[in-house]
């Protein structure tokens, strides 16, 4: 799948594996559904799906499902405000600007490739050429994801939830997100939760997973909430 600010690819295999009876894995707050392209086996009946409020996320995800991996292999990014000119679908143009930005929430279109996701494209590329077939089978709903919560909830359902982070970490996404809220939901749940935090949150029991990367000098820590895990 492809990068995204605050996604859990390079450490998803730290977080707990689905349950057995698991029928279908869901992320609240898709971004680029990591947890669920990791878990995903090639012979697979469960469901997935990711719920995803970002307009330009919704169109990344349309392009990558409708298009093929030679379309993705052979895609070139140029330095310059060419994205327009380069690609005129507005969901291939989506996809690009995803791309060619510094790693950060992507609230934007943005109208240039920088140098940094010039640098970057080739080996991102590579990873979303393997992940297609994968990101393929994922259903993306575009809403809010607590339109969706009583009616995906059940025993056998797995709910991994990364949302933006309270403090410096999620001041990037300006989602103003009411976290009490989220853990008033989270709470009434049947099924299997993971929730992703970190040693700023505070509107849940979390605690300790590992240590994560560093930001601006200071190292931070990701910590976890389960429910039946």
């Amino acid at each position: 799948m492809f990068s995204y600010y605050g996604g859990k690819r390079n450490f998803i295999k730290k977080y707990p594996n689905p349950p057995q009876d698991v029928t279908i894995i869901v992320e609240p707050f898709a971004g680029s559904c990591s947890y669920i392209v990791h878990h995903m086996e090639e012979e697979d009946d469960r469901e997935f799906i990711g719920i995803e409020s970002s307009k330009l996320l919704h169109k990344t995800y349309r392009f990558l499902q409708d298009c093929d991996e030679e379309e993705i292999s052979t895609m070139e990014l140029r330095m310059g405000k060419t994205i327009e000119d380069d690609f005129p679908d507005l969901n291939k143009r989506a996809f690009a600007s995803l791309q060619s930005q510094v790693g950060c929430a992507h609230l934007y279109e943005s109208k240039t490739v920088t140098e940094w996701g010039l640098k970057q494209w080739p080996s991102r590329r590579n990873h979303i050429v393997r992940s297609l077939p994968k990101t393929k089978r994922v259903k993306i709903i575009e809403g809010n994801c607590f339109d969706y919560f009583d009616q995906l909830d059940s025993p056998t359902t797995l709910w991994f939830i990364d949302p933006p982070y309270t403090g410096i970490a999620g001041s990037h996404y300006r989602s103003g997100l009411d976290h009490e809220k989220l853990a008033e939901q989270v709470k009434k749940l049947e099924g299997y939760v993971v929730v992703c935090g970190n040693e700023n949150d505070k509107y849940l029991p979390f605690e300790y997973l590992f240590d994560s990367r560093c930001y601006r000098g200071k190292k931070l820590q990701e910590w976890i909430y389960k429910q039946r895990m």
